[in-house]
C-alpha cells in the first residue's frame, strides 16, 4: 500500500515549487491520526486548512465532510483561537 500524498495545494509562482512545498507536508492520514474525540477532529480541520494550506474540498473528503463544512468549522476554530489570546 503506498503512502497518502500530503495535500495537493498548488504553489503560487513565488511560493517555490509544488512539489517542494508539497514534500514538507504530512498526509492527512497523518494530520488526523489520534483524533479522538469531534472537539480534537476539528482542532485539526483548522490546522489542515490554514497551517498546512490543504484544500476544503480535500480535508471534506477525507474526514466525510461537505467543504462548506469544513469552512464553518475552520472559521470557528480560528476565532476561538482568537479569543482565547486576547
Amino acid at each position: 500500500m503506498s503512502p497518502e500524498p500530503p495535500c495537493s495545494r498548488k504553489a503560487h509562482p513565488t511560493s517555490g515549487s509544488a512539489n517542494e512545498r508539497d514534500s514538507s507536508r504530512p498526509g492527512l492520514a497523518d494530520l488526523f491520526a489520534g483524533a479522538a474525540d469531534k472537539e480534537e477532529r476539528n482542532r485539526r480541520i483548522d490546522g489542515a486548512v490554514r497551517v498546512h494550506r490543504c484544500s476544503l474540498a480535500e480535508v471534506g473528503d477525507h474526514v466525510a465532510l461537505l467543504h462548506s463544512t469544513i469552512n464553518m468549522i475552520a472559521g470557528q476554530q480560528h476565532r476561538a483561537l482568537k479569543r482565547s489570546e486576547r
